[in-house]
């Protein structure tokens, strides 16, 4: 069993509409065994409430890689 690894969810607060810069608004960590399981946690726990016409996330790994979220829909 892979041993789990540390990701940081962050929720923004965009500065203007549209933008993809902002004031984080919410920081959590999430322990899991790989990219695809943290980002499972982070939409399953902090993505379903999130208004993306005022806020986006990232989700941030220990080896410096980003996933982002910019809208609702999936791999946008």
């Amino acid at each position: 069993m892979a041993e789990d690894r540390t990701y940081t969810f962050k929720q923004y607060r965009r500065t203007r509409p549209g933008g993809t810069t902002g004031e984080m608004t919410k920081r959590a960590e999430i322990k899991a065994p790989g990219l695809a399981q943290a980002e499972e946690i982070a939409a399953k726990e902090y993505l379903a409430g999130l208004d993306f016409k005022s806020d986006f996330a990232i989700l941030e790994g220990e080896t410096g890689f980003v996933s982002c979220w910019l809208t609702g829909l999936p791999h946008a």
